[in-house]
């Protein structure tokens, strides 16, 4: 099983502490569209857009393998996100808001997950969304040097926040999270 909390990405926060509470801040997006029309999935490049998306198995906990290319619905394409045992996997279908539309950014969905009596995070599905709310769990997926992160909460006041190597998501993915 993996190690952090609850919280926001371990590799985004230096004390994996948890996000804001409250209504905490909101992102709207600033992209431009237009994005490439692939998304990498592994070792992959999948197509981007529609009912196509890249299903990342960071535990590899349903199967053999961790990367993979799917088509479908949510419902029938085969990426496992239930938190059933089974799954945490997670259905990326943008990887920054290059991939949305004007005025969305690509959100990712934090979710906990229990194995052997021990929690770890995951996210379940990275989709293009007109709002990303780190106090309900969601974070913006960046590129570096390109998306401007929003202010996080610290003890007490607020932090910029900075795009950094996911380590939940396949390498090159990057989330707005804390310095550090």
């Amino acid at each position: 099983a993996a190690a952090g909390g609850a919280g926001g990405d371990p590799n985004t926060t230096g004390s994996n502490t948890a996000p804001a509470t409250g209504t905490g801040p909101t992102v709207a997006a600033t992209g431009t569209g237009g994005a490439p029309a692939v998304l990498p999935c592994g070792d992959q490049q999948c197509t981007q857009g529609g009912d196509s998306a890249c299903c990342w198995d960071n535990y590899k906990a349903y199967g053999a393998v961790q990367a993979e290319c799917v088509m479908g619905s949510i419902a029938n394409d085969g990426c496992t996100t239930a938190q059933d045992g089974q799954g945490y996997e997670t259905r990326i279908e943008c990887k920054s808001e290059v991939h949305c539309g004007s005025g969305e950014v690509c959100c990712a969905r934090r979710k906990t997950g229990t194995y052997n009596g021990q929690q770890f995070g995951y996210y379940d599905q990275a989709t293009c969304e007109t709002t990303c709310n780190a106090a309900e769990n969601r974070f913006v997926l960046c590129e570096p040097n390109v998306t401007v992160c929003p202010m996080l909460p610290q003890m007490g006041g607020s932090v910029q926040g900075v795009c950094k190597q996911s380590a939940l998501l396949p390498a090159g993915y990057t989330v707005c999270g804390y310095p550090g």
